[in-house]
């Protein structure tokens, strides 16, 4: 009985460990991994109930648009992607392209938010065949209004540069390379914020069935 009790202890504390382990790599080299320089700051992004920063900006298409205007029209869906040259950001987008009357069936507007130059947008929807509006933040304006903003680390640059030959600084038109956490934030028509998905791993983004229950659940 006392060794089994050894045991069981020995494998509580092995479990412990490991939990301890995989925090601090998730916190520590995992964040690095994605590119975030933590050094910097990484992001957490806007919480639910929290007001929606009002923002400007212009389409692919050079219309202007005005977050406060559009939300007079009804619920929104925003979301930000890292550029033309993320193969995960082009499936999720012809996904997303693919299901849109999913989401626009139930009133529910869509804009896409990356920090890429208008003219690597158009890049993007060439690939991926997008209708909705998508706005460059080469700024990184609304990127930090919505907390989603990071500079990227020199490994993930040249680990970019050498497998893709693409400079994200020259991309995005920044003297620092910086990227959005791929967040979605769904916006009810009085600005607050009632529904994210918010992960600095890249490869995990909100699919389009948990934005429709979002949309069901909010009742919008």
């Amino acid at each position: 009985m006392y060794k089994q009790m050894t045991i069981n202890i020995a494998k509580a504390l092995y479990i412990f460990v490991i939990l301890i382990f995989t925090t601090s790599c998730f916190t520590g080299s995992s964040v690095k991994k994605f590119g975030i320089d933590k050094e910097d700051g990484v992001p957490e992004g806007l919480q639910v109930n929290h007001k929606a920063p009002d923002f400007t900006g212009k389409t692919h298409k050079g219309e202007n648009f005005r977050l406060s205007e559009k939300l007079s029209e009804g619920p929104l869906m925003l979301f930000f992607y890292r550029g033309f040259w993320c193969p995960v950001c082009n499936d999720y987008l012809q996904d997303y392209q693919d299901s849109l009357k999913m989401v626009t069936g139930k009133g529910v507007n869509v804009v896409a938010v990356t920090p890429e130059t208008s003219e690597n947008i158009d890049k993007t929807r060439e690939k991926t065949g997008t209708s909705f509006p998508i706005i460059s933040d080469s700024a990184r304006q609304i990127m930090k209004k919505y907390n989603v903003d990071f500079k990227v680390t020199k490994g993930y640059q040249s680990m970019i540069k050498a497998g893709k030959f693409i400079d994200i600084a020259t991309a995005n038109d920044q003297q620092e390379a910086h990227l959005p956490v791929p967040a979605t934030y769904l916006i009810n028509p009085k600005g607050t914020i009632v529904w994210r998905q918010f992960d600095p791993d890249y490869k995990n983004r909100a699919s389009i069935a948990d934005i429709v229950e979002a949309i069901d659940e909010q009742g919008l």
